[in-house]
């Protein structure tokens, strides 16, 4: 893809998640799209920080506060798979640029930049509320 790691900025993208498989009980992976909001060198490989994109089944684990809500026409502006789903703003992670998939799914930043300045603004809201 690119050689400058800021070009990932505002991306959402597929990539290797862990998860707890408790039938297996051991660390698992699984695809999953996630937006690149930061990364931590200008060349590649290094870290991303990115938000984690959820369909959110269980309804009272929305956070009015910080979970984004992408409508279904939306989704299907930004190529989600999905017909309702939420950028979930209060979970950063870390991954490493290498477990991003090279399919890109939208320029998020590009595509829709008033989305894009929401979702900035709501993970720093979130971030003041730590340490």
């Amino acid at each position: 893809m690119w050689n400058d790691a800021s070009d990932y900025i505002g991306i959402i993208a597929i990539t290797r998640l862990p998860y707890y498989n408790i039938k297996d009980k051991k660390i698992a992976y699984k695809a999953r799209p996630v937006l690149i909001i930061g990364a931590e060198l200008k060349t590649l490989p290094c870290d991303f920080t990115v938000l984690p994109l959820s369909s959110i089944s269980d309804k009272s684990k929305i956070s009015l506060e910080f979970d984004y809500e992408i409508s279904s026409k939306d989704c299907r502006k930004y190529n989600l798979k999905n017909n309702l789903s939420f950028i979930r703003t209060h979970k950063p992670t870390t991954i490493n640029s290498r477990d991003v998939h090279n399919k890109v799914i939208c320029n998020l930043r590009l595509l829709d930049y008033q989305t894009y300045l929401i979702i900035e603004q709501k993970y720093h809201k979130f971030s003041k509320t730590l340490f």
